[in-house]
């Protein structure tokens, strides 16, 4: 077996040899003589493996979801719609990123109601958002603003259908009111 294998090995270098001498071979002609030969222009192949090339991972598309938030008129009288688009993935993260956008806006002709809240988290369990929040010293507002707030806040949450009920904890617990002024249900029911 052992000499098979050196017979094969002599066998295969004698033929490349070959190939490579009657490249070297010119007929009288210029034409021919720049051009070498099929043969040698495509060595002799020894076996290999073919190795497919491993498939690249396709950058993943995130879903995008279009959503409604509120702000104040510049008068602060009246909630006004606008529409935002959030990634949804993770599903639970979407109900968090449409709360801060609630933080601001580049409309001057409106006014931020939460501007002065924090959202720390938004859990949906059972149909119920759990929202967890601060309020900034310089987010309280008087009873007006806070009642438009609180209509901003059920509104952007209650447009996503899976949302039955919100809970609103300030600093991880519950509170009578946001900011003393509007009495807060423990959970507010979707209407």
């Amino acid at each position: 077996m052992r000499i098979r294998s050196i017979l094969t090995v002599l066998l295969l270098g004698s033929m490349l040899a070959a190939a490579g001498c009657s490249a070297k071979t010119t007929s009288g002609s210029s034409q021919n003589s720049a051009q070498p030969t099929e043969a040698a222009s495509q060595p002799a192949a020894a076996p290999t493996e073919t190795v497919s090339p491993s498939p690249t991972a396709a950058p993943t598309e995130v879903a995008k979801e279009t959503v409604k938030v509120y702000y104040a008129n510049n008068d602060g009288t009246a909630l006004v719609e606008k529409t935002a688009e959030i990634e949804a993935e993770p599903v639970d993260a979407k109900y968090l990123k449409a709360l801060k956008i609630l933080n601001a806006t580049d409309d001057s002709n409106l006014f931020p109601l939460a501007k002065g809240l924090q959202f720390k988290t938004a859990e949906l369990k059972s149909g119920m958002l759990t929202v967890d929040l601060i309020i900034k010293d310089e987010g309280r507002l008087g009873s007006g603003g806070e009642l438009l707030l609180m209509d901003a806040l059920k509104k952007t949450v209650f447009q996503f259908s899976e949302v039955k009920a919100l809970e609103i904890l300030v600093d991880g617990k519950q509170t009578d009111s946001l900011m003393g002024h509007v009495g807060l249900d423990h959970p507010i029911k979707r209407e």
